[in-house]
Formats: structure tokens, sequence, C-alpha cells
């Protein structure tokens, strides 16, 4: 499975908007580091994760700002 399938799955699972996804670019291929395991795909489909909820999360605050 390629970084982005997963990271379209792992999105899915955490019912975050899909259309986040459509301006996303992953490069590179796999082995990053020789393995068994893809260690590569997960990295990249995680921190790409991350990255994107990180960018989305002010646009779906809820809660009034607090001030300090």
């Amino acid at each position: 499975m390629e970084p982005l399938e997963v990271l379209r799955q792992i999105w899915r699972d955490a019912d975050c908007p899909a259309d986040a996804l459509d301006s996303l670019r992953l490069t590179g291929a796999e082995p990053v580091l020789p393995s068994s395991f893809r260690v590569g795909t997960a990295a990249q489909a995680t921190i790409a994760a991350a990255t994107l909820a990180g960018v989305l999360a002010p646009r779906h605050r809820t809660s009034p700002a607090r001030r300090r």
C-alpha cells in the first residue's frame, strides 16, 4: 500500500474532511530503511496526518478564544 493510500485510510478512520487531502503531495519511495516493515510508508503517512491535522485544527475550533 502506498503512503497516500495509508493516509487516506487514517484520515477516513479519524472522520476528517476528505477534501483536505486534495492539495497534499507525498513524494519518495520505499525502502527508506532496510526492514521487513514499511517504515518509510508508516512514517510518511503518520507525519503527514499529524501535520495536516495541525494545520486544520484552528479552523475547526468550537470554543471561543481564551483571554490571557
